[in-house]
């Protein structure tokens, strides 16, 4: 069991849900990914969807420029989205490798994009 991939998920669970709402898909998604002891990946994709299902993270399957769905390879760090190879020689961004959700890149990237969007609610 990763402990600080749990203490990640945690963290955004405390701050993003409200108090005695039931969220069943992210309980589920939860047990889930403590059940595949909290894998670098599965972590990176729930906070992920968490952050997409609860209205903070656009479309993330798609070029945050052009929309496209193909060559999604580079990430803006700043806006915490996806960009594809031509929409990067224009905004900049950083290579993310053919495993995205286990880059270091995308794991401090979401770590920064997570605790900005706390500070600002």
């Amino acid at each position: 069991l990763n402990v600080k991939n749990v203490e990640r998920i945690l963290f955004l669970l405390n701050k993003f849900l409200q108090e005695y709402d039931p969220y069943p898909k992210i309980f589920d998604a939860l047990q889930s990914l403590l059940e595949r002891d909290s894998d670098l990946e599965a972590t990176n994709k729930l906070r992920i969807k968490i952050l997409k299902d609860m209205g903070f993270l656009q479309d993330f399957s798609l070029c945050n420029e052009c929309g496209t769905k193909k060559g999604l390879n580079y990430l803006d760090t700043k806006n915490f989205a996806l960009l594809c190879k031509n929409c990067y020689s224009k905004r900049g961004g950083k290579s993310l490798t053919n495993k995205p959700y286990l880059s270091k890149t995308l794991t401090d990237s979401l770590d920064k994009y997570v605790r900005r969007i706390v500070e600002e609610i």
